[in-house]
């Protein structure tokens, strides 16, 4: 009844007092208290794992909802708050009693959560910098798993080239301005020169006739 409770109907918890309420029952006979005293450890291991697993979900649809908020629109200070969140949410799930396999399996998909924002802001919103600073964080903390190490650094590499080229043009715009400012500058002094020439000519004639 207990492993039907748990396989069947997903009772695992109705299951688990079910067995726990067995052991003092059949604590005399030594086969069946260890049968009961190892499906209660099973079960109690079990419950325990999809508690954390629940918790680990909860912490990647909240991340996703960050993530869908930031990429229509992003500050410095959101960025730095979503690289926090994920970095921590990160960190949990690295600690949770679970199957190694099924922790690198959320822990990927948390890190694609965060990519697909970067790839959104350096593509659609010209926020490069952002993109690189989100870039860099997956790198040092999910460079640890082999699937995705290669992309990830392939992004933070292309962003920076990106960022280079972009801040390039950024100062060589500004250059540009700078001497298009310094020429209206010179000619509006040029003018004034002549108006000025163009004013106190005809009295220096007329005073310097008398």
């Amino acid at each position: 009844l207990s492993l039907w409770l748990h396989n069947e109907k997903g009772l695992s918890e109705l299951a688990l007092k079910l067995v726990q309420a067995m052991k003092p029952v059949f604590a005399e006979l030594t086969d069946l208290a260890d049968m009961f005293e190892s499906d209660s450890d099973a079960l109690t291991n079990i419950i325990n794992g999809n508690k954390e697993a629940e918790k680990a979900v909860a912490e990647m649809n909240s991340i996703k909802a960050f993530a869908e908020g930031l990429k229509s629109y992003a500050t410095s200070i959101q960025i730095d708050e979503f690289i926090n969140k994920v970095k921590a949410a990160n960190r949990r799930i690295k600690n949770i009693s679970l199957d190694e396999e099924l922790i690198s399996q959320i822990r990927e998909n948390i890190c694609y959560i965060a990519r697909e924002v970067a790839i959104t802001l350096h593509n659609e919103k010209q926020e490069t910098d952002y993109a690189l600073r989100i870039a860099t964080m997956l790198v040092n903390e999910f460079g640890d798993l082999p699937e995705i190490k290669s992309k990830l650094t392939e992004d933070v590499s292309t962003l920076n080239q990106q960022a280079l080229l972009k801040n390039r043009i950024k100062l060589q715009q500004e250059a540009r301005e700078r001497e298009e400012k310094t020429k209206n500058i010179g000619c509006l002094v040029v003018i004034g020169i002549v108006l000025l020439i163009w004013i106190i000519w005809p009295l220096i004639f007329q005073y310097g006739g008398k």
